[in-house]
């Protein structure tokens, strides 16, 4: 599978891609996966609350372009809604954590957020891995692949 690329054309879910991978995550919980929703409809899929936090996956198409982690994924979104590329996001993921203390259950999000970057290698974040080309550049304060 090519990077950024998603398996099938069936709405299969990112947890589908590589099992295995999933494996090594207890508690991660799969919300919701399908077309963008309105904002408020986001807040039902995905609420925020003090005992849990999300990563999200975004997609155009069949390609993954973004993966990002949040306490509101609606925020997110709303703040993602800036960027160049946001009209092209036709679909969305969203896996929760939930336990343990707020400082437990923030690393343990960032380390999945983290994970999943390299692992799913997505076409828009720029903080990494850092083994791709090109992906910690700006040209004249741009972000290269906003242009895609």
């Amino acid at each position: 599978m090519t990077p950024g690329a998603r398996k099938g054309a069936d709405g299969v879910r990112i947890r589908s891609i590589k099992p295995e991978f999933w494996d090594g995550w207890p508690g991660a919980e799969f919300l919701y996966t399908g077309p963008l929703l309105k904002w408020a409809d986001v807040d039902r899929t995905a609420p925020p609350a003090a005992d849990k936090r999300y990563v999200y996956f975004l997609y155009r198409g069949e390609d993954l372009l973004y993966i990002g982690k949040a306490w509101s994924v609606r925020y997110r979104f709303e703040k993602h809604a800036r960027k160049a590329w946001w009209p092209d996001v036709t679909a969305y993921e969203v896996v929760a954590l939930t336990g343990g203390d707020q400082w437990e259950l923030e690393t343990a999000i960032c380390a999945l957020e983290k994970a999943c970057i390299a692992e799913f290698v997505p076409m828009k974040n720029i903080a990494g891995p850092a083994y791709l080309p090109g992906r910690r550049l700006w040209v004249d304060g741009q972000n290269p692949h906003d242009q895609a």
